[in-house]
């Protein structure tokens, strides 16, 4: 069972959104309401949440602004936007910010409906990605971590994005960037390239192999590129490391 909490001005809203949770099962539990973001600010220091459905516009600012350090800190909590706003550049902020769903109002019956099965969807994400609670408490930031490795490991040879290891773990790329950050303070092309070159390095033992042809076979289209990551990131070039290293 995932933790919602839901913040809008409107009291007879969450009342009506509460409810519908509750009836529809979609393995979710309202366990906080709030008008204002500061007031969820606060409650989020005693509740554990996992998904917040928000309005944009609130009675002390913008959703958008108000959340981003409770939704930074917790890289698995997901913002579903139930609104009336139609600005463009809040859209945009919440591209940037992950946001799962963004539903416009109406709080009619089937905008209700649509946003509990935009709940529904993001508990199955939630399952997929992190089980439990247990886990989730436990090693859940180094389990994601550890899936992106190992996709990126696996898929090195390839043109990859970061898009498509966020898609991988379950969570948005956003997320996945800071998760990276965070843990290891390496982003997802230090990743990348440092599997490519460890590959490389292995390549480069026979001399029979050019290195415009090891270059294409660890996944870097260009032979000029992949000579500048590999002086960057091992302090000689790649004429230096076969003469002298192997």
């Amino acid at each position: 069972m995932y933790n919602v909490a839901i913040i809008d001005a409107d009291v007879e809203l969450q009342e009506k959104l509460k409810q519908a949770i509750t009836a529809e099962s979609c393995n979710c539990e309202v366990v906080s309401t709030a008008r204002t973001g500061e007031a969820f600010t606060l409650l989020s220091k005693t509740s554990l949440v996992d998904i917040i459905i928000a309005d944009v516009i609130l009675p002390d600012g913008n959703a958008l602004e108000l959340l981003v350090e409770p939704i930074t800190e917790n890289v698995n909590l997901h913002l579903v936007l139930f609104t009336e706003s139609r600005d463009f550049d809040s859209a945009l902020r919440a591209i940037e910010l992950g946001v799962s769903a963004y539903i416009l109002k109406p709080a009619d019956s089937e905008k209700i409906e649509k946003l509990v099965t935009e709940l529904s969807k993001i508990a199955a994400m939630l399952d997929k990605t992190i089980g439990n609670r247990s886990v989730r408490d436990g090693d859940n930031t180094g389990f994601i971590v550890r899936t992106a490795s190992a996709f990126i490991e696996e898929h090195h040879t390839e043109k990859i994005t970061l898009l498509q290891v966020a898609q991988a773990c379950h969570i948005s790329q956003w997320h996945l960037s800071k998760m990276l950050s965070k843990n290891g303070g390496r982003s997802f092309y230090d990743l990348l390239n440092s599997s490519r070159l460890a590959h490389a390095k292995q390549l480069l033992k026979n001399p029979a192999l050019h290195i415009h042809d090891i270059s294409g076979m660890v996944g870097y289209a260009d032979a000029s590129h992949f000579s500048r990551v590999f002086r960057k990131m091992e302090g000689k070039s790649i004429s230096k490391f076969r003469n002298n290293d192997l």
